[in-house]
């Protein structure tokens, strides 16, 4: 019976996400003829529905159980003033610090529950980075291109080897340079692929950590237990019943710079460490941290 039910469940989710995939490509296609709107407002505006298009599809699997941490949306409320910051402080021609929302990668459920749970009108202004074959398939490649996220270009599709065309990712970093100094949001995971072993994060990647340090952003993470129970890493579609955890923190509120300065302070074995290692390495160990925290408010415990 329990086999069966969770056969249904998986169907039905597989429905609700592809009918929502289906309108919110239509909506962002519509939107993406608006030309008399600017580029940031039409990528915005698809942004928002797919904010919407998510929230909606787990809103009718009600048998995956959605819990946030305890201090979310004190957390949420402060980083939806922080974005709303930075928009009036562009307006009035002052440049400030970009966020990043760092992610740990454990299911292709992340990048749907992170789009679902940040605050809409952070999504408003979030980008994120995404293979450059999904922008070639169907629905999915409409809604991408819409909402003006990043392709990454591999040139190596070897599990664990993150080797990539440098010449085409020069010109998506010159699209990236500009969504953030344009006070943009950028959400990623700096693992840099599914984790097999969700309980361990592994180490981040140093790219988006330099790109940290010499933009000096201020930086949040989006912590999830449970995801690799709902869609598992080898499931073509996910919609099993599952428990799962998110949390919302800030780790560098008023940028890396001083963070790290802190760091090298309390800790003068970091002298000869560069600054996007420490970052890199601190980042790790806080969402570590975190993803522990969620875990033992859940009553669960590692699998290692």
């Amino acid at each position: 019976m329990g086999t069966f039910l969770s056969t249904v469940g998986r169907n039905m989710f597989g429905f609700t996400l592809v009918l929502n995939m289906i309108w919110c490509a239509a909506l962002c296609k519509l939107v993406s003829l608006m030309t008399f709107l600017s580029l940031k407002a039409r990528n915005g505006t698809s942004v928002v529905f797919v904010n919407l298009a998510w929230r909606m599809s787990l809103f009718f699997s009600p048998w995956i159980s959605l819990n946030k941490s305890s201090d979310y949306d004190t957390n949420a409320a402060k980083l939806v003033q922080e974005v709303k910051n930075i928009q009036e402080a562009q307006a009035a021609g002052q440049k400030c610090s970009p966020i990043f929302v760092l992610g740990n990668h454990t299911s292709f459920l992340d990048t749907i529950l992170t789009a679902a749970k940040l605050p809409t009108s952070v999504m408003y202004h979030a980008r994120t980075y995404m293979g450059a074959h999904l922008f070639n398939l169907p629905l999915l490649s409409t809604i991408c291109r819409a909402c003006g996220h990043f392709p990454v270009h591999f040139s190596s599709d070897t599990d664990g080897k993150f080797a990539v065309d440098r010449d085409k990712m020069a010109q998506t970093q010159k699209l990236v340079d500009q969504h953030t100094e344009e006070g943009g949001v950028l959400c990623f995971f700096p693992e840099g692929q599914i984790n097999g072993n969700p309980d361990t994060l592994l180490p981040f990647r140093y790219g988006g950590m330099k790109k940290a340090v010499e933009c000096d952003v201020k930086i949040w993470s989006f912590v999830t237990t449970g995801n690799p129970e709902v869609w598992p890493r080898k499931a073509q579609v996910g919609g099993f019943p599952g428990k799962i955890q998110y949390s919302l923190q800030c780790i560098a509120a008023d940028g890396v710079s001083k963070l790290i300065s802190e760091l090298r302070a309390k800790n003068s074995d970091l002298k000869d460490k560069a600054d996007h290692v420490i970052l890199a390495e601190h980042c790790r160990d806080y969402l570590q941290k975190d993803y522990d925290n969620l875990l033992n408010a859940n009553g669960k415990k590692k699998t290692i």
